[in-house]
């Protein structure tokens, strides 16, 4: 692409096939080398369960995003939706990821937050989330609905414990100032419309 004078300048590389921390060193290595050089921005999907220094570099030295979804507070909802017994490893990872981000002021680590309509969509995992934010000194959340919901429910109000969720997020955002709460663009139309 590059050689083929395809990519324009300055244009967002993302790596996010799979689980990044899962490929070949090299092969990450040189993905990221490849932006760096390019002077792209790197954009970076992780589910955080493995850690890797190649990412933890980048943070520091490049302009690089790193979003992890973890979509809960609680070691509980974490195992259910993930299906993965790594609550407490994927906090760990994500503080050494932030505190290699704070290296540079261009990298950010989003935490972010899918809400399963049933599963947690409450306030009390909620709280916990934003608990374990601050105890990784997180930045940056994303807040998001789970896609098919959003699909069959598109023109539809919220009601119950998802809509009490949806409006207790949004109050977030004037309570932990310090944090910034964003909604994922794909699902910002519909939450918005959610307030009106």
């Amino acid at each position: 692409l590059r050689d083929g004078n395809v990519l324009l300048p300055n244009c967002e590389i993302d790596i996010n096939g799979g689980e990044v921390a899962e490929y070949p060193i090299e092969e990450l290595k040189k993905y990221i080398y490849f932006a760096f050089k390019s002077g792209s921005p790197i954009g970076i999907l992780s589910s955080g369960v493995k850690y890797s220094s190649v990412v933890a570099d980048a943070l520091s030295l490049a302009d690089t995003k790193l979003m992890i979804s973890v979509d809960s507070g609680t070691k509980k909802t974490y195992e259910k939706i993930k299906r993965v017994k790594a609550f407490n490893r994927v906090w760990h990872n994500l503080k050494k990821y932030i505190k290699a981000a704070n290296k540079n002021q261009n990298s950010k680590v989003t935490i972010k937050y899918i809400i399963i309509p049933g599963i947690n969509d409450n306030i009390e995992e909620v709280r916990a989330f934003i608990e374990k934010c601050k105890s990784v000194r997180c930045k940056h959340i994303a807040i998001s609905i789970e896609m098919n919901y959003k699909k069959n429910n598109y023109n539809d109000k919220a009601i119950g414990k998802l809509k009490d969720t949806i409006l207790y997020f949004n109050k977030c955002k004037n309570i932990y100032t310090d944090i910034e709460f964003q909604y994922t663009p794909e699902t910002n139309e519909w939450f918005l419309k959610q307030f009106t």
